[in-house]
């Protein structure tokens, strides 16, 4: 996968995750107010975490990365949600790219 198909999957993971039809998601609020984030990484993880059938070092891969995005949404949450979801995809999408 390179760089730009990478950064488009992140940017892609953090809009589908947040705001699924271009609004933050009513599970996404329902979380933040009842402060229930270890629910939202359940499902998360499942989804985007590493998988049986992967081997070792693709299933470490893919758990760095997907709990990496998490944590970025779970601060994002946790901030109160200040700055739209696309803008929080982007920034994750920037500090992605390599150096």
């Amino acid at each position: 996968m390179g760089s730009m198909e990478r950064n488009t999957f992140v940017t892609g993971v953090v809009q589908e995750s947040v705001c699924p039809s271009g609004e933050e998601s009513g599970a996404v609020s329902a979380l933040k107010q009842r402060d229930l984030p270890h629910l939202f990484m359940d499902v998360f993880l499942e989804r985007y975490g590493p998988k049986q059938e992967l081997d070792n070092a693709s299933a470490y891969a893919a758990s760095f990365i997907s709990c990496g995005i998490y944590g970025w949404i779970n601060q994002w949450i946790a901030r109160g949600t200040q700055q739209p979801a696309e803008l929080v995809a982007e920034l994750l999408a920037a500090q992605s790219r390599p150096v």
